[in-house]
């Protein structure tokens, strides 16, 4: 239990929470009795973490269709991370809100933010989904924090979600962890809780769709950065592999956000026409990516959509990712690499592969 609620102050709140729901659950049993559902007609799935997190949510719309016939399906995201629904089909209603557990601050800051949240903003969402009347909510973030106390707020009578993070008392079909793997994989188990066929539920990989295109140059996609730096490679490692590209005539571009991801990109890379960061809107960079023959990426949302689109990627993991075999794409176009990895043998497996998908 809370096994993915990592820090002192995650645990510290996830306990508390735990503590609480349990009190609920012992004097108020009839909360948590499910009603029978003859027909599943409304499914709310919910991520409100980063870009990555719910391009991998994503992964579950197609299985749900097929067991589903007719069903609409509602997704909770954060307001930063809603554009990833914009490549998504079969999404009916967005509905937008934000976390109250700001990365960086305090226990005291922690508190006023958990109180002003429910304040104001819970009130509003946990009405915005009511108003609704969703048959079933998806827990598809396993960390902490989660939605899990907004889909109980907003009573919707089956919810379904990992037993890891926090809140999981609130779950009327609770799912424990098996074995660490590519968390796509990994949804398969609730979706088994809610009765999706196995046949709907093999092989998830998430929905990501893109005008395809054809492309006179190829290039590669080099992505330095992450939301968390501790994720990142030094700069004289891309350095380096980056003047192997270039001594070999292969054409690179850069991508990414903000002022820090772009200085990062500035020291690697003088050729301002190479530098994308900040220019690509996010179906601009999906439909980059689709074109482009090879991304190279540290662990990050261009990875994951890169192995969504079936386009050759090369990942670099330096260790400091708890669990990373969640985060790991499992394809036979794609490379993982850890730290400590010489950039010329990122290279040679580069050169391979734009070999082989030359012969293709």
């Amino acid at each position: 239990m809370n096994q993915f609620c990592f820090g002192f102050k995650s645990k510290l709140f996830a306990s508390i929470f735990d503590l609480l729901h349990a009190v609920l659950r012992l004097f108020f049993p009839s909360r948590f009795k499910e009603p029978s559902l003859k027909q599943i007609q409304r499914i709310l799935l919910c991520n409100w973490a980063n870009l990555g997190d719910v391009v991998l949510a994503t992964s579950v719309i197609a299985a749900l269709k097929a067991q589903f016939p007719g069903c609409r399906i509602g997704f909770l995201v954060s307001k930063q991370s809603s554009v990833v629904l914009q490549t998504s089909l079969g999404i009916d209603w967005v509905h937008e809100t934000y976390s109250w557990a700001r990365v960086g601050t305090t226990v005291l800051q922690k508190v006023r933010d958990f109180f002003a949240y429910r304040k104001k903003e819970e009130k509003r969402i946990v009405q915005e989904l009511t108003e609704k009347n969703y048959d079933v909510a998806l827990e598809l973030f396993p960390f902490f924090p989660n939605t899990i106390a907004l889909a109980y707020k907003a009573k919707i009578p089956v919810r379904i979600g990992f037993n890891t993070s926090g809140n999981h008392l609130l779950l009327t079909r609770p799912v424990s962890w098996k074995e660490e793997g590519y968390l796509p994989l990994q949804y398969g188990l609730l979706l088994e809780r809610l009765g999706v066929q196995e046949e709907y539920r093999k092989n998830l990989k998430p929905s990501i769709f893109v005008k395809k295109m054809v492309v006179d140059e190829p290039f590669v996609i080099f992505h330095l950065c992450s939301s968390f730096a501790a994720k990142e490679f030094p700069l004289p490692f891309w350095q380096k592999l980056y003047g192997l590209f270039r001594e070999a005539a292969i054409k690179v571009v850069f991508t990414g956000r903000g002022e820090r991801e772009k200085k990062a990109i500035e020291s690697v890379c003088l050729d301002e026409t190479g530098n994308l960061c900040d220019r690509l809107s996010w179906n601009e960079l999906v439909s980059l990516i689709q074109r482009s023959a090879l991304v190279v990426s540290v662990d990050s949302v261009p990875i994951h959509l890169a192995a969504a689109l079936d386009v050759s990627f090369i990942g670099l993991y330096n260790g400091n990712t708890p669990h990373p075999g969640i985060w790991q794409p499992i394809r036979e176009n794609g490379a993982i690499f850890f730290e400590g990895i010489d950039p010329s043998a990122i290279f040679e497996k580069a050169t391979e592969q734009l070999m082989h998908l030359q012969k293709a």
